[in-house]
Order: C-alpha cells, then sequence, then structure tokens
C-alpha cells in the first residue's frame, strides 16, 4: 500500500496511517502549499500540499509506484482547491 503527501513530507494522520513524503513522479514538477487549515478535514495537513505540472517546461506529471501485478488495488485520491479562494472558479 502506498500513501504519498504529494509536494509535501512524511507524515502520520490521525488514524495512525503513515504518508510517505512526495515521491515516485516523473520530473521535478511545480509544488505548493498553504498554511491556513482545511475545513472539514482532522487531517489538514495531507490536503495543504499539491505536485503539479502547471509550466511547460515540465512534461505531463506522472506518478509511477511500484505494485506487484499478481495483487489487486484501489486507488483513493484525495484533493483540496489551493489556489482559488472563491466558490465556482474551477
Amino acid at each position: 500500500m502506498h500513501r504519498i503527501n504529494c509536494g509535501g513530507g512524511a507524515y502520520t494522520d490521525s488514524a495512525g496511517l503513515q504518508w510517505r513524503a512526495d515521491t515516485f513522479f516523473n520530473s521535478a514538477g511545480l509544488t505548493y502549499s498553504v498554511t491556513a487549515n482545511i475545513t472539514n478535514t482532522y487531517d489538514s495537513v495531507v490536503y495543504r500540499t499539491e505536485r503539479s505540472d502547471r509550466n511547460a517546461t515540465f512534461p505531463n506529471l506522472i506518478y509511477s509506484l511500484p505494485v506487484n501485478a499478481s495483487v489487486q488495488y484501489e486507488v483513493v485520491l484525495h484533493f483540496a482547491e489551493l489556489f482559488f479562494s472563491s466558490a465556482g472558479k474551477r
């Protein structure tokens, strides 16, 4: 199982689950973070950072995680809006 804090450091959440520091991505990309708490979550830390390829000088951002081909995986993505500060902008 992989838990990655995209754009951020290693973190242990309120359930005791460990998130790895950002890794397994294909390029430097761009990171962005905020210091404000993210509402409606116990684990604001994992929602405060991001990694993106908004800049044309970087290739499409791809995460390549090592997995076992004989195992079935479930992918769960967590998102927060860090860029826009008002509703309806995305």
